[in-house]
C-alpha cells in the first residue's frame, strides 16, 4: 500500500506544480499587459525597445508604446532575430503579434523601431554611437519618460561601452528635466 500511496502523493505534486506554472505564467502576460499600458507613446526616430542576448538568456526592455500608427508595435514583448557580430537591419516581431517590424542589431544588441529604422552609418573613431535621456519629475524623482537614440553603427565586432555618467542637463520646464546622458561610444 506505501507504494500506491507514493504514487498518488507524487501525482499530486506533479498537478500542483503544473498549476503553479500555470498560475505564473498567466500573472506575467495580465502583468506585461499593464506595464504596457503605462508606457509613454514613442518620439519619432527614437528606439521603443532594446534586447540583449547574454550568458543568462535574453534581456528585453520597452521603453515606449508605439500606438496605433507609424506602421508598428501595438502589444506583448519583443523577439530577437539576427546573431552574433551581426550589423544592420534585421527583422523582429512583437511577440504574440503577427505584425513584422525593423530593427537595428549590432552583435548581441539589437534596438527595435515602431517603425522604419533611421539611415545609420558605420561610427568613426570616438563618435558617439548612442545617446538616451530620461524625463523625471522632480520632487520626488519619477521617471516619466525615456528617448533612444542611435547615431551611428557599430563596425564588427565592437559595440556599445556604456557610460551613465550625467553630461549635461537638456531641458527644464517647471517640475520636469530632460537629462541627458553620456553619449555612448564604440
Amino acid at each position: 500500500m506505501a507504494a500506491g500511496g507514493s504514487r498518488v502523493s507524487v501525482s499530486l505534486l506533479s498537478v500542483g506544480l503544473v498549476l503553479l506554472l500555470i498560475l505564473m505564467l498567466w500573472w506575467s502576460l495580465i502583468s506585461s499587459r499593464e506595464e504596457e499600458l503605462d508606457l509613454p507613446q514613442c518620439r519619432s526616430s527614437s528606439a521603443c525597445g532594446y534586447l540583449q542576448v547574454n550568458a543568462f538568456g535574453v534581456n528585453s526592455r520597452q521603453f515606449c508604446s508605439c500606438g496605433g500608427g507609424g506602421g508598428g508595435g501595438g502589444g506583448g514583448g519583443l523577439g530577437l532575430v539576427g546573431g552574433e557580430g551581426s550589423v544592420g537591419r534585421r527583422i523582429v516581431a512583437f511577440t504574440g503579434t503577427l505584425k513584422m517590424d525593423v530593427a537595428v542589431t549590432m552583435g548581441n544588441q539589437q534596438f527595435k523601431y515602431c517603425g522604419p529604422t533611421p539611415a545609420l552609418r558605420l561610427c568613426g573613431r570616438q563618435e558617439p554611437a548612442y545617446t538616451a535621456a530620461y524625463l523625471f519629475t522632480s520632487p520626488p524623482s519619477v521617471l516619466v519618460g525615456e528617448r533612444h537614440l542611435l547615431h551611428c553603427l557599430c563596425p564588427p565586432p565592437r559595440t556599445h561601452q556604456r557610460s551613465d555618467t550625467l553630461e549635461e542637463e537638456v531641458l527644464r520646464r517647471g517640475n520636469l528635466s530632460w537629462p541627458l546622458y553620456t553619449p555612448v561610444h564604440c
